[in-house]
């Protein structure tokens, strides 16, 4: 019979009795972000301004269907300035964890925004780019763009 050589019977002991270090998996990345992806909904529709800057990172580009573009700061004081959100629902949506700190997020939102007065209802398809910074997640880049129109017939 052959012996087992030593190291082999010490590394298994050791290691059958270390506890196992739980890494973040794919799907508790993709139910992090989408927790901050709902979090920004609700911020945008309740006017939160203090939650929407946690989730904006500071580098924070938002790219609109009309080419119009925006930074953290001009977002947010466009906030200040009177716009208003009643609705902002974010559907379909994709997500696709790039690394354990970055992550696409894909879909619809459908929103009902403007200012007092003069709210206009919309559909747009969006990419927003998710990066974790520390222990939240924040959203540094978004795009929108309207849905294609249909085919004449």
């Amino acid at each position: 019979m052959k012996s087992i050589p030593l190291f082999l019977l010490l590394a298994a002991i050791v290691f059958s009795s270390t506890p196992v270090i739980r890494a973040s998996t794919p799907d508790d990345t993709v139910a992090a972000v989408l927790t901050a992806n709902q979090a920004r909904n609700t911020a945008l529709v309740a006017h939160d301004l203090a939650a929407l800057d946690r989730l904006l990172a500071p580098d924070f580009n938002y790219t609109h269907s009309n080419n119009m573009q925006e930074t953290k700061a001009s977002h947010l004081d466009s906030l200040v300035k009177g716009l208003r959100y009643d609705k902002f629902e974010t559907t379909e949506l994709r997500v696709n964890v790039i690394t354990p700190d970055v992550v696409t997020v894909n879909g619809i939102f459908d929103q009902i925004k403007g200012k007092e007065g003069a709210m206009k209802a919309g559909r747009y398809y969006f990419l927003a780019v998710w990066r974790k910074h520390g222990d939240t997640w924040q959203i540094t880049s978004l795009q929108s763009a309207l849905p294609p129109v249909p085919a004449a017939k």
